[in-house]
């Protein structure tokens, strides 16, 4: 396919066979210069001979040359020399007879070419002759004028020689410079083109042009037609008027190809003009290279860096991109926008109990159903770790946006097989609507964030439409959090004291510590205000140390004062448990207030129980160790297995206070919870249930053999002084 170099009009064999017809010429104009320089010696020694000058020129002219004879007879008087210009011997001869006075001398050789008057042709001129009277001078004059044609014949074949040189050394020089070119070509991935301005034909395609064209081997012509039916239909247009014009200037373009196979290639083409000496543009030259794999790195990356690597969702920044696509939209269009903010309730417990692979997969599945739930240009995105940001535009009523919520809400129902798992997984929705709830982006997902905030509190797996109030408790939340900051050091925390009862008897078996706190401003603040505010701030490590120490120095005060003391429990978070010296905190709590470990517990929901089992149960053995209690809170809402459960080194199950409220009227809830309290005490483990709050439940718990209670139906949580009052008059009903 790859045609010849385009190369200069004299072939090499020309080059070389005329160079050696100038060598032969060379050398024939030596020979005849040395062929009329021995006949001048011969003439030299004649002359030198006879002393008589006149019968020298007889003898001569006897041998048929006449004229001269005559010309001979009439020498007299003193000799004298004539300069006479002719082209030959015979013209000499004519030329000194015209110009004779009282007489000249002429010599012409029986070859007819004058000795004496010698001449010599060269590229047209005529050499000057010499006529001399003086044997002496037509001597000298013959020797200088036969070294001089000597000398000539010299340069000009040393001349014939460079020349020739020079035409064989530029031959092969290039030569060499096609040989390097075709090697180039050869090894580079681009192709090489060159067109003809006039005629719109190609000149020259490199061989790299099949690999990237999928084209056989053709003459150029062909092939470049060919090239010009594989070029997409959409970019055929741009790409031929690239090829044939170039406007003269370089340039370049990407456009895609079919080949022959099917495949679709994107190549990038280049092109410069070629000028004549004159200036005039006559050809277009430039390369075409294979960049399919190029742009598809580039997409890849573009990909990565707008989409999120595990749903394949758009990402916050696309979001907010199409976002404000969306609003300047609406805004010509005086249509609607609603962004819904849209949370994965109890996320944090599947990822933490099942693993993150678990957590993974249902955040793709939840994704797969998200994106059912909307239109083919509305936009669903990742924009957090369990959180999704839709973008709904041109929506025609307000209502539209609440529809599109309770759909998801409803395909998020039934549950997801992952991993031999039956995961549940529900979605807590907030909206806000342009133009009503915001004018820009930012404005829209803070709203729909806050109202999203709501509906979690309302219970989960709610829709909440956004309103003003909301931002007023979102400053309140975070002025409530800047308070926190500096309550622990103002001493503004305590602990409150729930009873818990053993089922037969109704006695005191120990004590959960509360949180409470206690605003200079807004008095008695309860833990669903605060506590999440103290975990999202990580300030919870540090008002969990002084709950224990706290809790340790109020067991010590209640022995002083002979109150007869109980175990007391404490709640432990996964930060404070996992990430904190906490045998540390415990045995110097212990230690500084002097109470013996028996009477402190510490409680540990099922979900952060399930984070990093290895270490869990290693921090467990050592409290044992120590003497220290362990309880399991919230049972029943992780998803720990029975393997793991049985490796746990505790001494009680609490069963979460949802199981509880239902009973013993839901059947479901009753199911669970003799499940529950038949398993734990094949374990050897304790039952308390939380929450208890009716005599109905209280009946029903003790017919399944449940051990302790703890709830409002006991007692509602106490300050310390209260609780020393309520243990002191439970022993007095006890005795």
């Amino acid at each position: 396919m790859a045609s010849r170099i385009p190369r200069p009009s004299i072939a090499p064999a020309v080059a070389i066979a005329l160079f050696c017809l100038l060598v032969i010429g060379g050398i024939a104009a030596l020979t005849v210069e040395r062929v009329s320089y021995e006949r001048g010696e011969a003439v030299r020694e004649a002359v030198r001979e006879n002393a008589n000058l006149a019968l020298f020129l007889e003898r001569h002219a006897a041998a048929g040359r006449g004229d001269l004879g005559e010309l001979a007879r009439r020498l007299g008087g003193p000799p004298r020399t004539l300069e006479i210009v002719a082209l030959d011997g015979e013209g000499a001869v004519a030329a000194a007879a015209r110009a004779v006075r009282d007489g000249s001398l002429v010599s012409v050789g029986p070859d007819g070419v004058a000795r004496y008057i010698s001449y010599r042709v060269v590229a047209g001129r005529p050499e000057v002759a010499v006529v001399s009277a003086s044997v002496q001078d037509a001597l000298a004059a013959f020797d200088a004028r036969s070294r001089a044609y000597v000398r000539n014949a010299w340069l000009a074949t040393l001349g014939i020689v460079l020349l020739g040189g020079s035409l064989i050394t530029a031959w092969v020089s290039l030569g060499r410079s096609e040989q390097q070119f075709r090697q180039l070509a050869a090894n580079v991935p681009e192709a090489f083109w060159m067109t003809d301005l006039r005629s719109r034909r190609a000149l020259y395609l490199s061989p790299a042009f099949r690999g990237i064209s999928g084209l056989p081997a053709q003459p150029v012509a062909r092939a470049w037609e060919a090239w010009k039916q594989l070029i997409h239909p959409e970019d055929l247009g741009a790409a031929l008027e690239f090829y044939a014009e170039a406007d003269g200037v370089r340039g370049e373009i990407e456009h895609r190809i079919v080949r022959k196979d099917g495949s679709m290639r994107w190549v990038r083409a280049r092109g410069f003009p070629v000028h004549e000496a004159t200036g005039e543009l006559y050809r277009i030259a430039g390369t075409i290279e294979d960049v399919t794999e190029r742009r598809a790195a580039a997409e890849k990356l573009l990909h990565q860096a707008q989409y999120d690597t595990l749903t394949d969702l758009p990402n916050r920044m696309l979001c907010y991109d199409r976002l404000g696509q969306a609003l300047a939209q609406a805004r010509r269009r005086g249509s609607r926008v609603a962004v819904l903010f849209v949370d994965l309730d109890r996320f944090k417990t599947v990822n933490d109990t099942l693993g993150h692979a678990v957590g993974d997969a249902l955040l793709r599945e939840s994704a797969r159903r998200l994106l059912r739930c909307v239109r083919a240009g509305d936009t669903v995105a990742r924009v957090g770790g369990d959180e999704f940001a839709v973008v709904l535009a041109d929506l025609a009523r307000p209502q539209d946006a609440g529809a599109v919520a309770q759909k998801m809400i409803e395909t998020m129902v039934p549950p997801t097989q992952i991993e031999g798992h039956e995961v549940f997984a529900s979605v807590s929705i907030g909206i806000a609507e342009f133009p009503g709830d915001g004018a820009d982006g930012d404005t829209l997902m803070r709203n729909a964030d806050a109202a999203m905030f709501k509906a979690k509190q309302a219970g989960r797996s709610r829709v909440q439409y956004y309103t003003a109030a909301m931002n007023e408790r979102a400053l309140e939340n975070l002025l409530l959090e800047n308070d926190l900051r500096r309550a622990l050091e103002r001493d503004e925390f305590l602990l409150y004291y729930q009873p818990k009862q053993h089922l037969a008897s109704g006695r005191v078996t120990g004590l959960e510590a509360l949180l409470r706190w206690r605003h200079p401003v807004r008095g008695l603040v309860g833990p669903a205000e605060f506590v999440p505010l103290l975990e999202d701030s990580g300030l919870i490590v540090g008002v969990g140390d002084w709950a224990i120490r706290a809790a340790c120095r109020q067991l010590r005060e209640w022995q002083k004062a002979g109150v007869p003391v109980v175990p007391v429990a404490v709640n432990l978070c996964a930060k404070q448990f996992l990430h904190h010296d906490l045998f540390g905190v415990l045995e110097r709590a212990l230690a500084e207030a002097g109470v013996p470990a028996a009477l402190l517990q510490v409680e540990i929901t099922e979900s952060d129980a399930m984070q990093r089992p290895e270490e869990v149960v290693a921090i467990l053995a050592k409290l044992k160790a120590l003497g220290v209690g362990v309880a399991v809170d919230d049972f029943g809402t992780g998803y720990s297995s029975l393997a793991y459960l049985k490796r746990l080194p505790i001494d009680t199950l609490k069963l979460d206070r949802s199981f509880v409220t239902g009973l013993p009227e839901d059947a479901d809830d009753a199911a669970i919870t003799r499940a529950v309290i038949a398993m734990a005490h094949s374990l050897g483990l304790r039952v308390i249930a939380e929450g208890v709050e009716t005599q109905a439940q209280r009946a029903f718990l003790e017919a399944l053999g449940c051990d302790e209670l703890q709830g409002y139906l006991g007692s509602d949580p106490l300050a310390p002084q209260a609780c020393a009052r309520f243990l002191a008059e439970r022993r007095a009903i006890a005795a």
